[in-house]
């Protein structure tokens, strides 16, 4: 099960952005996709590791705990239902953090995948993105609002930067960062499917990598005390080794390793959800020559 859910990274959001390609009216609900395809990563995953497992990266379950103050604010079927199924209970509830954590992938995913097609076959007439945007920046908002200001854990929020370079929220910065690491997912797909040229899709690969490790210098914490070590939160996402002070070699090694993982891990689910790209009849008028020289696939 856990290679389903490994595989399902890029399934799920190719599956997300496939909807959202052929009836464009499922944008709007692109919402209870992210969800859905979230829903079924946390069940492979919650059939692949233990519940301690679970608790690290998600914390303990608290709506079970009777000392928890918030449960008495609930309606009294809320709190009947938790009383007689504590243990579906502490799975919903999980299940919720886990949606907040997981969804922007194919939140993010999908959009890039989407642009970069539309971008390719119609160039600055691709239709849509604007609707796409502001729904995905809304989802990821809501998102922020459960890893973030509702959190129950400090295991995520002490990695997140307190202060961040021209007042942008860290978590802005953060999201830039998986969109890049997006993007090389969905450069990687379109070159798959000779929708991009191999040349033409590692160049604007590595025109993004230093985007992306600034944005992720930018939004995770720079000084973090662990273990009894102190190192930035993004050695500590990244190293094997936390015992000592890393060099910038090191961590451009190693983001550059991230950026390569996570295309090859993401690119070949795409490729099997989405093994073509035709543009949308009448979307934006006839399809032509895309931006980058490449005729619309």
């Amino acid at each position: 099960m856990f290679g389903l859910w490994i595989c399902w990274h890029g399934i799920g959001s190719g599956l997300m952005a496939l909807s959202m390609r052929r009836w464009p009216a499922a944008v709007l609900l692109s919402p209870l996709v992210a969800v859905a395809v979230s829903v079924t990563s946390f069940a492979s995953l919650c059939l692949s590791v233990t519940p301690e497992s679970l608790h690290d990266i998600l914390g303990a379950p608290v709506w079970t705990q009777s000392g928890w103050q918030v449960a008495q604010t609930l309606p009294p079927a809320a709190q009947q239902a938790i009383a007689l199924h504590p243990r579906l209970a502490d799975y919903v509830e999980m299940g919720g953090r886990y949606i907040g954590i997981y969804a922007p992938i194919p939140i993010l995913v999908s959009l890039a995948v989407i642009l970069l097609g539309n971008y390719v076959s119609y160039g600055r007439r691709a239709p849509g993105g604007l609707l796409l945007l502001g729904i995905s920046i809304g989802m990821l908002w809501l998102c922020k609002l459960i890893v973030v200001d509702h959190a129950v854990t400090s295991n995520v929020v002490e990695l997140i930067a307190k202060r961040s370079a021209f007042g942008i929220p860290a978590m802005a910065w953060l999201y830039v960062a998986l969109f890049v690491l997006a993007l090389g997912a969905a450069l990687t797909w379109g070159c798959m499917i000779g929708l991009l040229s191999p040349l033409l899709a590692l160049f604007l690969s590595v025109l993004l990598f230093p985007v992306g490790l600034l944005a992720a210098t930018q939004g995770l914490e720079m000084a973090v005390e662990k273990y009894g070590h102190r190192f930035s939160a993004l050695q500590f996402l990244l190293a094997g080794d936390r015992a000592g002070d890393w060099s910038v070699a090191a961590t451009i090694a190693a983001w550059a390793g991230i950026q390569i993982v996570f295309c090859l891990l993401l690119a070949p689910g795409l490729r099997l959800t989405i093994p073509g790209w035709r543009p949308a009849a009448g979307a934006a008028g006839p399809p032509g020559q895309g931006s980058f020289g490449v005729p619309a696939a």
